[in-house]
């Protein structure tokens, strides 16, 4: 989904109204929170997925934790001086309870700012999508950070700013996130998986995409060892042996020692063949990425390969 800001509409400021194209427009710079490039940007990132659950799970308890000292919660239709930790804490329970009983629980998705007529000092924020028999009311609920700490939380007005629905993965030809189906086996479907029934859905699914572009597979092999390559398949003549890393995002980009790389060497007899490993991300949606679950659609992310040995002829 995509969002572009209002030009007509009036909207309000440190208390005065003015109207859009009065204001400048921010342009925001997203790799700089991206999640995989450093672990204060992974952490800060579950930061946000955990005050995401609270709003599905009407729980706050676990993100209380994550709030800086000095937090402070405002509101963009609410002229009074922000809240601070402790009041924060009795209000947010308080408006939890009143949804509860309000049957009007608002929907929860991770936007990426694109631009806004007020600076946000974190791009990745909460769409609040609420709607009732008569109406739908959203809000963008903001993120500021100390290190790894929530210092801020702000609840605004969508069409301050542009944005679009958060998505990981390889991207298919309409630009949209390609998704897998997990097939779980008898009496495991729901279950978190295990180490390795996310090894065994990886190498599937990079088979599969091997498959889709017309690569012969030479051989097959499910054991998670370092010596012998999961995948080998040929392509004008030449062997290509992959070695299969699944992880979970948002992580750091895999880290492979520099002496390990050549372990996996060991394999490569003949001529005219390539060994390297592949990272791949598997983001579960029905967790949001918190857990993969068997039985689920997955998102996947594919880092550079990481080239091992070749022999050429």
């Amino acid at each position: 989904m995509r969002r572009e800001i209002n030009e007509e509409k009036e909207i309000k400021l440190n208390g005065q109204k003015l109207l859009v194209k009065q204001v400048k427009k921010w342009h925001f710079n997203n790799d700089n929170d991206n999640p995989f490039v450093s672990k204060l940007n992974k952490n800060r990132w579950e930061a946000l997925l955990s005050v995401k659950k609270g709003w599905d799970t009407l729980n706050s308890e676990e993100y209380i934790t994550l709030l800086y000292k000095n937090f402070e919660y405002g509101s963009y239709w609410v002229n009074e001086p922000n809240l601070t930790l402790e009041k924060y804490k009795h209000y947010i329970v308080g408006k939890f309870e009143t949804i509860k009983k309000s049957s009007t629980k608002p929907e929860i998705s991770v936007i990426i700012l694109m631009s806004g007529i007020s600076p946000a000092k974190y791009t990745y924020a909460l769409l609040l999508n609420q709607k009732t028999e008569t109406s739908v009311n959203e809000a963008i609920l903001l993120f500021e950070f100390n290190k790894e700490k929530i210092s801020n939380l702000y609840m605004t007005d969508p069409d301050i700013y542009s944005f679009q629905t958060y998505r990981i993965g390889l991207l298919d030809d309409n630009g949209e996130p390609r998704m897998f189906k997990h097939s779980a086996l008898e009496g495991r479907n729901g279950e978190v998986m295990t180490t390795k029934e996310l090894f065994v859905f990886a190498i599937e699914v990079v088979k599969q995409l091997l498959m889709e572009i017309d690569k012969e597979i030479v051989s097959i092999n499910l054991e998670n060892d370092k010596y012998t390559p999961n995948i080998i398949y040929k392509n004008d003549e030449t062997n290509y042996c992959i070695k299969i890393l699944p992880f979970l995002p948002p992580l750091q980009d895999m880290d492979i020692p520099y002496e390990d790389r050549f372990k996996l060497s060991c394999f490569i007899t003949d001529k005219n063949s390539y060994s390297f490993a592949i990272p791949i991300g598997f983001y579960c949606i029905d967790t949001f990425g918190s857990n993969p679950i068997n039985g689920s659609a997955f998102a996947i992310k594919i880092k550079d390969a990481i080239i091992c040995w070749t022999i050429k002829q």
